[in-house]
């Protein structure tokens, strides 16, 4: 926990005594846990061949390749718990693309249309 300084009606909250607990209640999702425990036990002293062991077993875990596992570790060590999170895009459901390129593209059909060879007689059509 943060406490703040006394006789201080400062909105900043300095950081806790050495020695006081510092722990943070989460409710994390199945998938976030499972991220964790995968993480942390990989975090467990081991030797180079049992490390790349650990890592593959990770993988097939979390049904993804050992590479990912190693990007979610490096995510994990910079940013913690939050960095396993997954969330929704910012951008979902919006257009990527301006609506310039669609009408272009039917412009350009329209203009090239009449340039395109006319396709060949079938063969009903014969008499």
């Amino acid at each position: 926990m943060l406490s703040s300084p006394e006789g201080s009606d400062s909105a900043f909250a300095q950081p806790l005594e050495k020695g006081e607990a510092n722990v943070i209640a989460l409710e994390l999702d199945e998938a976030t846990q499972r991220k964790l425990e995968v993480i942390e036990s990989l975090m467990e002293p081991c030797d180079r061949t049992t490390y790349g062991e650990k890592l593959r077993d990770a993988a097939e875990k979390l049904g993804c390749s050992v590479r990912t596992v190693q990007r979610l570790v490096q995510k994990w060590e910079a940013e913690g718990v939050t960095a396993l999170a997954s969330s929704k895009r910012a951008d979902r459901g919006t257009h990527r693309i301006s609506e310039f390129w669609p009408k272009q593209q039917v412009r350009q059909y329209l203009f090239f249309m009449p340039l395109l060879p006319s396709p060949p007689p079938s063969a009903s059509c014969v008499v």
